[in-house]
């Protein structure tokens, strides 16, 4: 799940992906910015980009929220709660949401769905629709009122990093400028047949 030396934050766009990735002090620091092409886009990976301090806040935060939604979908109660319904009995910034798009019995165009319901089927219904070459995704994303969320999107649409990456990409996107508010935010955690 969470690895406890590692937080990644991924920038993405049509034309490239910044991914952001803050280690342990005790690892080699290094300011070097890789770059390669995926598919249509180019993808630049900066160490160190986050300070060392906020990534581990982050991080513990992260963790505690994985740690209350492995108890939530432990429960003796089972999956219940979903975003969908007004009687969810968890608070929905206490927990990771299962987001998938699709409801685990049918194939939808790109609906967003967020629950701890159903989660093997619709992990199972995302595969299908990835497998027959749709666009799906089964992922887990915190909910988007959740106040890391909201502090993230703060950290990555300020003034400061806009900057910084208009800096990263500069060299092969000159002149390229980023709007002060970002367009979508997700704060994502992958696990174990997750894509």
């Amino acid at each position: 799940m969470l690895r406890s030396h590692l937080l990644l934050l991924v920038l993405a766009s049509v034309n490239f992906s910044i991914i952001f990735v803050t280690v342990k002090a005790e690892e080699k620091q290094t300011n070097k910015i890789e770059h390669f092409r995926s598919r249509l886009s180019d993808v630049y990976i900066v160490r160190n980009f986050l300070p060392i301090e906020l990534a581990k806040q982050w991080q513990l935060h992260l963790k505690k929220i994985w740690n209350n939604t492995t108890n939530a979908i432990n429960d003796d109660k089972g999956q219940v709660c979903s975003t969908e319904k007004q009687d969810c009995s968890i608070d929905e910034t206490s927990t990771f949401y299962y987001a998938t798009n699709n409801k685990g019995t049918q194939s939808t165009i790109n609906a967003k769905f967020r629950s701890l319901e159903m989660i093997k089927e619709r992990n199972a219904m995302a595969k299908s629709i990835y497998n027959s070459n749709r666009f799906s995704y089964a992922k887990w994303e915190l909910h988007p009122s959740n106040p890391l969320v909201k502090e993230i999107d703060a950290f990555m649409s300020s003034q400061t990093t806009r900057n910084k990456v208009q800096n990263i990409t500069a060299d092969r996107h000159p002149g390229l400028k980023f709007a002060s508010e970002l367009s979508d935010i997700f704060v994502t955690l992958y696990s174990t047949g997750d894509f």
